[in-house]
């Protein structure tokens, strides 16, 4: 368990991807993006989070936040994703999660240089993946449009969704076009994204942002371009539910791969497992079923903030998590400092938690325990402490 560390100093890219990959958001079904857009509006009008850029493509999605608290950003995406969750699994009348294992904000350094890079990135999604020619030609949800030319975001929220089991289903033309179904007197409305500055460009004008996003979008389009060119690859259709851009061998391959990944998690088994088979208590070195994956290359630590791809057939070396996008080493040091002072504020303050409760039980007088800003308790453990010291006082 380690403690959630949540700077205000920095923005927070955040990215997602469906369950195994699946190409579940059909970028053509313009009712469900309209709503998926609706959705992410109605969270930032409820949890007033910032939004500085986002991206959806069939399977993930990117976006760069900010909001005054962890509680609060947590909040806002535990709206969002359950949002469309519900929009996916009623458009495609299943059941289940949609969305993969939970994900972590990555802190984005405030300097103008590691912003653009990240809305560089984030801008070419569609380019790179050869969907399209320049990213003005994105259908799909996405800030461009806003930050190139200005065009406000919108989307349709329902309000209260009702079950499409229990719907009559569409025949017809309008089988392909409906959107998902309000509750009888539930009327949608308008929700407007709204797009925040970037913090290195404060006090500058919209128009001159525009302009510089602009300029980003053309030589995004020219660059992946030349690569595609260079490569020999065309641009690719945009992948939909009913037209899917894999084969059949593919889909079978990929399914074969999942398969032979889950068998092999099988026949390791957890580290505790591993340490029983081997018949002592684990000492040095791990049984090799559980061998440690081998960090990475100090010469390849700095990066300019990018995660690096390996060569082609060449198996990528994971070492710690990523925890913050920075051009400059000098922030990426201070950033770790900054978060191991926060770490050992956080555990001497829960270890001082734990010892008033002790006290509490004990019937003594409990002292207020600080824990530094903006922590957030593991679950459970805060209304515990709070009961427990209750109890203590209501027997005293």
């Amino acid at each position: 368990m380690k403690p959630r560390f949540y700077s205000p100093k920095y923005l927070h890219e955040v990215s997602r991807r469906t369950v195994g990959g699946a190409f579940l958001f059909d970028l053509n079904d313009q009712p469900l993006m309209a709503e998926v857009l609706g959705a992410l509006g109605e969270a930032q009008r409820r949890y007033r989070v910032g939004v500085y850029h986002f991206h959806f493509m069939s399977n993930h999605y990117h976006g760069i936040f900010d909001a005054p608290s962890p509680i609060q950003l947590s909040r806002f995406f535990n709206f969002f994703h359950g949002r469309v969750a519900t929009l996916v699994n009623l458009r495609l009348d299943s059941t289940g999660p949609v969305w993969s294992a939970k994900f972590r904000p990555i802190a984005v350094s405030m300097d103008r240089e590691s912003l653009m890079r990240r809305m560089k990135y984030i801008t070419g999604q569609a380019t790179r993946a050869g969907m399209v020619q320049h990213p003005m030609q994105f259908a799909g949800p996405s800030a461009v449009d806003w930050l190139v030319s200005g065009v406000p975001i919108t989307g349709r929220y329902t309000g209260k969704l009702a079950s499409s089991r229990a719907s009559p289903e569409p025949q017809g033309e309008s089988a392909g076009n409906s959107a998902p179904s309000a509750s009888p007197g539930d009327d949608s409305a308008v929700r407007v994204v709204h797009i925040s500055m970037l913090p290195c460009f404060s006090g500058q004008r919209w128009e001159d942002v525009h302009e510089l996003f602009a300029g980003m979008a053309d030589d995004i389009a020219g660059t992946t371009m030349a690569d595609l060119l260079e490569r020999g690859a065309k641009p690719k259709p945009v992948v939909t539910n009913q037209e899917k851009s894999c084969t059949a061998t593919e889909a079978e391959d990929r399914e074969d791969e999942d398969d032979a990944a889950e068998q092999e998690a099988k026949q390791r088994g957890t580290l505790a497992e591993c340490i029983e088979r081997a018949g002592k208590s684990w000492r040095g070195d791990p049984p090799a079923a559980c061998a440690k994956v081998p960090a990475p290359d100090p010469s390849d630590a700095d990066t300019g903030g990018r995660q690096t791809r390996p060569a082609p057939g060449a198996k990528r070396k994971r070492g710690g998590p990523l925890v913050i996008l920075a051009c400059s080493a000098e922030v990426r040091q201070a950033y770790m400092l900054e978060l191991q002072e926060f770490a050992d504020a956080y555990w001497e303050a829960l270890a001082r938690l734990g010892k008033q409760v002790a006290r509490a039980q004990a019937g003594l007088q409990a002292r207020t325990v600080k824990f530094p800003a903006h922590a957030v308790l593991p679950s459970g453990v805060g209304g515990l402490a709070l009961a427990s010291v209750m109890a203590a006082q209501a027997r005293a």
